[in-house]
């Protein structure tokens, strides 16, 4: 894997630059009271899903010998926890989740289920999750990102993404749900929420390492990995 230094990362400026606002938002207080009855409508909730996935992706994503970069967009980040929980070993991934207020929420949840959380974005905490990741990365585990998120746009493949692709040289586990019957609520990425009983299709994409992409820079490589995921997603 590629050492970078945080020298590095700012002058490159494929991860914005860092601490506009260090501060990290966890849920305290009352809020604790809401968080553990809506956690358990969740997971009852996910727990009535069907889920169907190819028996030869779902061995890949279940393989940890190599650990790969997760790739799903931001719309569908609801439902990757369950998808985690069936088919993979959930203490064996770590997502960079926004450390915004309402991401606090989506980061207590996963931890709930064995997820853990690196706590960055575009504005916040960019070079010092980035380590952190790369860090986890080099020790074995699986990393994980929302190529458009925190805010979007949707399907809108940000730099951030494909550089941390390239430093990590990760082989790449592109995720997506398919929905048949879902709510999208009214947000900049047009959320999904499963009905009860529903089902869904689990999709996932392999992608070689950055270095064996044959891509002439990252734009390039953004393109192709964007693409990518745009064929195993479909909007219902």
């Amino acid at each position: 894997m590629e050492k970078v230094s945080g020298k590095q990362l700012e002058e490159e400026g494929n991860v914005p630059q860092p601490f506009k606002s260090g501060h990290v938002f966890r849920i305290k207080g009352w809020r604790l009271l809401v968080f553990w009855p809506l956690c358990l409508v969740v997971r009852l909730l996910h727990a009535t899903l069907r889920m169907r996935i190819d028996p030869q992706e779902e061995a890949w994503l279940r393989n940890t010998e190599v650990p790969k970069l997760l790739i799903g967009w931001h719309n569908r980040s609801f439902i990757f926890s369950e998808i985690f929980r069936r088919f993979h070993n959930p203490r064996k991934i770590h997502l960079l989740v926004s450390p915004s207020r309402l991401a606090a929420w989506e980061a207590d949840f996963f931890a709930t289920i064995g997820i853990r959380s690196i706590r960055g974005s575009s504005s916040r905490r960019s070079i010092t999750a980035t380590r952190e990741l790369l860090a986890i990365h080099k020790s074995g585990q699986d990393i994980g990102i929302s190529p458009d998120g925190p805010s979007g746009p949707l399907y809108d493949f940000k730099r951030g993404t494909v550089f941390l692709a390239r430093v990590s040289d990760a082989p790449m586990a592109l995720i997506s749900a398919n929905f048949h019957f879902a709510w999208r609520i009214n947000s900049w990425d047009k959320h999904y929420f499963p009905f009860p009983f529903s089902r869904l299709d689990v999709r996932i994409q392999r992608l070689p390492p950055y270095s064996q992409l044959n891509c002439k820079d990252e734009q390039e490589a953004a393109a192709k990995i964007s693409a990518a995921l745009m064929e195993i997603t479909e909007d219902t």
